[in-house]
């Protein structure tokens, strides 16, 4: 009679009732579905900001999207890609979600205000930095360095402008 320590789903039996298993070899591979460890890679500039037991925002590629906690951050960085691992437990309790599906995790580690533009708004200033042209209250042409905070599909997530702006988007090449 073989017994395992958890509770758990068998996915694989290598043993056949009646054959002999030597100590240490495999007789069945049995998953743990609940919590899901999803591991993710962090950039040297952003580990700092990420926190253990924060929250995490995972969205599987099943199209199940779950909450999560950040249970790890590796002190140690890859020397090849200078990133930090970074596991997030995320719980399961159905076994809804397999094991080893992509993911793509969001860690919040902070909020700030920030307007979505399209990235063909973006201008660059005359001292070289990123910036959006918007109209001032003079009806004058003012430039605003920005930080772009996210990139989507969508268009970028930039800070630096004011909440309420007049945003220049068509011939913003040609206003100074």
């Amino acid at each position: 009679r073989i017994e395992a320590p958890f509770a758990g789903v068998v996915e694989n039996v290598a043993a056949e009732l009646g054959e002999v298993v030597r100590v240490g070899e495999a007789a069945a591979t049995i998953v743990d579905l609940s919590p899901l460890r999803v591991n993710v890679r962090v950039s040297q500039q952003d580990v700092a900001e990420v926190s253990e037991g924060g929250p995490a925002r995972v969205a599987f590629a099943t199209g199940a999207e779950s909450w999560g906690r950040v249970c790890f951050i590796s002190r140690v960085a890859d020397a090849a890609t200078r990133t930090f691992l970074v596991e997030v437990r995320v719980p399961n309790p159905e076994g809804d979600i397999p094991s080893g599906v992509s993911a793509e995790v969001r860690i919040p580690v902070g909020a700030v205000e920030a307007h979505l533009v399209s990235p063909a708004i973006l201008a660059l200033g005359d001292d070289g930095r990123l910036g959006i042209k918007t109209v001032g209250p003079e009806n004058a042409i003012e430039f605003h360095p920005v930080e772009v905070v996210q990139a989507e599909a969508q268009g970028v997530w930039v800070t630096g402008v004011p909440a309420q702006a007049r945003i220049v988007t068509l011939g913003q090449g040609f206003v100074r």
